[in-house]
């Protein structure tokens, strides 16, 4: 059993603590949110513990992994405690939105050995490895464009934008 903290309980870590707590190979300790009130509610709702910090989650010797959802903005940082805490990561793409705080923080994390995975989940969308593969392999010419229509089931709150970098950032 995988003992997770979750850090960040808006409308994707809310998802997130839902599959955590619905499979039997998962357990949701722990739940931070720099918002309190959907921290403790998040908590309240899964049976999982409230906290008032990330320390107490990375200081938590039961915790095996985090998962990262929080505002894209802290991503790199939380990376990092959360590495050289020796948890297992899953962190919500992206990293940061510049590429040379993503490169900090890879070389930050080097040598901690821990798991570590982005979740880029349109790589693994069947409909897109599908037509990955036939370009890859000629069966569609060669390609000048590519134009892709994806869509979240309702728009995000107006704070996401702020911080997050905006749909085209998020659907990429």
């Amino acid at each position: 059993m995988i003992k997770f903290g979750l850090m960040g309980t808006g409308r994707i870590g809310r998802m997130h603590a839902s599959n955590i707590v619905n499979s039997e190979k998962s357990e949701l300790v722990w739940v931070y949110d720099i918002n309190q009130a959907a921290s403790n509610e998040v908590a309240r709702m899964t049976s999982s513990k409230n906290s008032e910090s990330v320390e107490t989650i990375l200081e938590d010797s039961s915790v095996d992994a985090v998962l990262i959802s929080s505002s894209t903005d802290t991503h790199a940082d939380l990376i990092v405690q959360s590495a050289k805490a020796g948890k297992a990561i899953f962190c919500e793409k992206p990293i940061d939105l510049s590429i040379e705080k993503v490169n900090c923080c890879r070389d930050q994390i080097q040598g901690t050995d821990v798991p570590i995975q982005i979740g880029f989940n349109r790589r693994f969308d069947p409909s897109h490895r599908k037509v990955a593969a036939a370009a890859h392999n000629g069966e569609i010419g060669e390609l000048e464009q590519v134009i892709i229509s994806s869509r979240d089931p309702e728009p995000p709150p107006k704070e996401y934008h702020l911080v997050a970098g905006g749909m085209l950032r998020d659907m990429t």
